[in-house]
């Protein structure tokens, strides 16, 4: 995770917290990154897990777009 955060840092790769169960992440070192599903809501916690995920490829997909090309 550390080598994971430090490369997301330096921007060399992107880092996307996925929230599957109720926990403690908000104080995890990666905690000051945008968490999915939307509003790091877990997914044990949505009524239809399925939104959830459907959620979370969105939200991928929206970082992976923004991603620039290699030349």
């Amino acid at each position: 995770m550390e080598k994971s955060l430090e490369r997301h840092d330096a921007g060399d790769a992107k880092v996307i917290p996925i929230i599957l169960r109720d926990c403690d992440w908000q104080i995890a070192k990666f905690a000051k990154l945008q968490a999915l599903p939307k509003d790091g809501i877990p997914v044990t916690d949505w009524p239809n897990p399925d939104k959830a995920f459907a959620d979370i490829a969105r939200g991928i997909r929206r970082v992976v777009e923004k991603i620039p090309p290699n030349p």
